[in-house]
């Protein structure tokens, strides 16, 4: 059979694969994208909804193919004059500017978008077969799981409470609007994160004028960029590279930190940050599992504030509302939630001091990707249980090789199938972002384009699914 490749999931990072195979590929390369929706490239973060919420990387940043770095931008100031390199806009205009791009490459004669689901992956000797949620299949040599954020965590449901209540919204997205007679409403948003802060502009954005409150575990507000970020000289980022290559946990984060003090005002911490994070799978995977484990645990929130930091204007925007009291961050762990005479009852326990309760007309649930939850889904539950794949010990993802080839129960890589993005974290971490996703998206479409599937190889024998 002529090369056919599967890619499930229309997002970001589905998109953007099926950008480079067609920008590269002959015509006699077939690609099938299989994803619900009615646009491939927006997903949930880029939809057309998202008028309001503003990137959190600057355009400079943002382009689809990292050997043209302006591409985003170029495309951007055709549309709007004054956009620099340190702009931030919304998350809709850059949805915009990924379909563009990929229709712009588009071929209908060897391109497809199924808007279904798939349910099943089986190993044959010529490829895989997929089956769709409607019944029907298709064969591909190659497959590319391209899932996206997995599900969000659901913290009613660990309480016991019914989670259909017409005032709890289990997502923010897209951004929850309230009716006119609940403007004065008094809103909790679990989470303090950057779900957390689109919520509250987009509330105000609407009239919105009761109190709001943000709880999380840390009460952490994401750090806010700042623009442009100075470039570090190079010696001061070998430094820092070789500060963070060895020693456990605890030694890395204090030398990285002693570089920080010493370097002063003058190289902004932000700078030293962006080094930080753009090794961050060398860090990573020179870590022991145990110490992974233990930033997992401890220093997961600290590393997601200074990581995925706030616009300029959004940042501006939220430590006034923080400073005037519009918006309140409290610092706690859920222990209960009920309702009484329409109103939710919520219960945290606040460090050592009683339990607090506060009562509030609208819960939102903001917590953001629940990557436990990932092998909730049905297919990662279907190849988990065929073993055809694995999780990774930490349970933040699947196991898969360096170049995102899935391994498989026996610790064998899978002939064929590969994934990209978010289910790549347990063996790389960094993997939530443009910058590093289309960098993956570039590196899977040379190898898709370069290796071809082995015809003939005896196929993995798979376990009944029950």
């Amino acid at each position: 059979m002529n090369r056919h490749v599967v890619i499930v999931g229309g997002g970001f990072c589905g998109a953007t694969l099926l950008f480079h195979l067609l920008r590269r590929g002959d015509r006699s390369l077939r690609v099938t994208v299989v994803d619900p929706s009615l646009e491939l490239g927006r997903g949930l973060a880029y939809a057309a909804w998202a008028q309001q919420s503003l990137l959190n990387v600057p355009c400079g940043d943002m382009s689809l193919d990292a050997a043209e770095p302006d591409d985003f931008l170029v495309w951007a100031r055709l549309r709007f004059p004054n956009v620099t390199p340190h702009s931030f806009l919304p998350r809709a205009v850059y949805g915009q500017y990924i379909m563009e791009r990929v229709y712009s490459v588009w071929r209908d004669e060897c391109v497809a978008h199924l808007r279904d689901s798939v349910t099943m992956l089986r190993p044959e000797l010529a490829g895989w077969q997929v089956t769709l949620s409607r019944g029907h299949s298709l064969m591909a040599t190659e497959v590319v799981l391209a899932l996206g954020n997995p599900p969000m965590f659901d913290p009613l449901g660990q309480c016991g409470l019914p989670t259909n209540h017409p005032y709890y919204f289990p997502t923010p997205w897209p951004c929850v609007a309230l009716p006119i007679t609940h403007r004065n409403a008094s809103v909790m948003m679990i989470g303090t994160g950057l779900s957390m802060v689109d919520q509250y502009l987009a509330l105000r954005a609407q009239g919105h004028s009761g109190p709001c409150y943000a709880v999380s575990r840390h009460g952490l507000l994401p750090h806010t960029h700042i623009t442009p970020l100075p470039i570090l000289p190079s010696e001061l980022a070998m430094r820092i590279r070789s500060a963070v290559s060895q020693g456990t946990l605890y030694q890395r984060l204090r030398a990285f930190r002693s570089l920080v003090r010493q370097a002063g005002p003058a190289w902004s911490w932000q700078a030293q940050f962006k080094v930080l994070r753009e090794n961050a799978t060398m860090l990573w995977q020179t870590l022991p599992h145990k110490e992974r484990h233990r930033f997992i645990r401890h220093l997961r929130p600290y590393w997601d504030a200074h990581r995925h930091r706030m616009a300029p204007e959004v940042g501006e925007a939220i430590l006034s509302a923080v400073q005037d009291g519009a918006l309140q961050l409290l610092r706690g762990r859920f222990l209960h939630v009920h309702t009484a005479s329409g109103r939710f009852v919520v219960t945290m326990a606040v460090g050592p001091d009683e339990p607090t309760s506060l009562e509030v007309d609208v819960l939102i649930n903001c917590t953001g990707p629940c990557y436990q939850a990932a092998l909730r889904r049905p297919l990662e539950q279907t190849l988990v249980q065929q073993g055809l794949a694995q999780p990774d010990v930490l349970g933040l993802g699947l196991q898969c090789m360096p170049d995102g080839q899935m391994i498989d129960v026996r610790g064998q890589p899978v002939i064929g199938l590969h994934m990209i993005g978010h289910a790549r974290r347990g063996s790389i971490w960094e993997s939530t972002s443009v910058p590093e996703l289309r960098v993956q998206a570039q590196q899977l479409a040379s190898l898709l384009l370069r290796v071809a599937t082995p015809h003939g190889a005896k196929p993995f024998v798979t376990q009944p699914v029950r």
